[in-house]
């Protein structure tokens, strides 16, 4: 849960369970669109907490009947409206109990406190552990290159509200400083924390993968390949950095049929790609790695690589079967 969701929870922005399908249709703004699909995943928690997965996957195959969506929630729960009631106080709560150390209170002249450092200080004087402050007073010291002392806000900021990986997070700031200074290791902690928190955070997943390739840690790269993966299964570069790094790895298996998924995708380099297959295939299947790198050469003539393993493949049938064909083995199986 964000600070904005939190505060739209707290605020009575919650839509009525059985009005929620229309919160999409016409939202307000798309911050209040995004709210509708967080909703609806507290929904999903809710029942599935309340009511067990058994509900869950009853209200789906009802709605898979075409049943109508309140119908099918009352059904398998209780009267919808003392169910949007109960929904009402469980989301409060999640609202309430988020980071409790935090104290979430905001300055009413909050633009003009953020320009001015003194009055900035003075309201973390009096309120410490105010969320808001603290972001902006260490985004005042990165400005400074108060670099340690920046370091060390971040870090609180972090252990006040550890769950909060947005973008705008601490975590992401505190990153970026590593990264600015150099200090890849202790970049690496910080984005592996927000691995733990999050399943989604494509910035984390990208930037480790960078350091992995740096540093030529191919088992890291097909770690964050698939981390990428189950947020966004389409990009072509991914593909091919994972089947790379399982052919570094020894995954021939693997490494070939990520280039054949990558063939499929029309992948630019699709001489490369059949080379690759070709060269994996080469012992294992002869025939059919000759029939890739036949494809390497259709795709570009003058490749040399593929030239050479093409006439490898050819010398080393030919050489086998002269030997099946000497006199030797012809003696033998009379």
């Amino acid at each position: 849960m964000t600070p904005t969701y939190r505060k739209m929870i707290l605020e009575g922005e919650l839509t009525p369970i059985g009005e929620l399908s229309a919160a999409f249709l016409s939202p307000p703004s798309a911050m209040h669109l995004q709210f509708a699909y967080f909703e609806s995943m507290l929904v999903v928690e809710f029942i599935v907490k309340n009511y067990g997965y058994d509900a869950l996957k009853n209200i789906l195959a009802d709605l898979a009947k075409s049943e109508d969506i309140r119908y099918a929630i009352s059904q398998h729960t209780k009267p919808l409206s003392a169910l949007e009631k109960d929904f009402e106080e469980y989301a409060k709560k999640r609202a309430n109990d988020l980071a409790p150390d935090v104290d979430w209170e905001e300055p009413e002249q909050i633009n003009a406190i953020a320009r001015d450092p003194n009055s900035l200080e003075k309201w973390l004087e009096g309120h410490p552990n105010s969320l808001w402050a603290l972001t902006q007073y260490a985004q005042n010291l990165l400005s400074e290159n108060n670099f340690d002392k920046a370091k060390e806000i971040l870090n609180k900021i972090i252990d006040l509200y550890p769950e909060y990986t947005s973008s705008d997070s601490a975590y992401i700031i505190l990153a970026q400083l590593h990264q600015k200074l150099g200090e890849t290791d202790k970049e690496k902690e910080v984005l592996e924390k927000i691995c733990e928190y999050s399943s989604d955070s494509v910035y984390a997943y990208s930037r480790l993968l960078d350091i992995a390739l740096e540093q030529k840690n191919w088992q890291d790269v097909v770690t964050n390949c698939q981390r990428y993966f189950a947020v966004n299964p389409h990009m072509e570069s991914i593909y091919l950095h994972l089947s790379s790094a399982n052919e570094k790895l020894g995954n021939d298996n693997e490494a070939i049929e990520g280039y054949q998924k990558l063939l499929k995708l029309d992948y630019p380099d699709q001489a490369e790609l059949n080379y690759r297959i070709g060269r994996l295939m080469e012992d294992k299947n002869p025939d059919e790695a000759k029939r890739y790198v036949l494809s390497a050469l259709a795709e570009a003539p003058r490749f040399r690589d593929a030239h050479k393993l093409l006439l490898k493949i050819v010398e080393q049938a030919e050489n086998e079967n002269e030997t099946q064909e000497s006199p030797e083995n012809t003696e033998n199986q009379i």
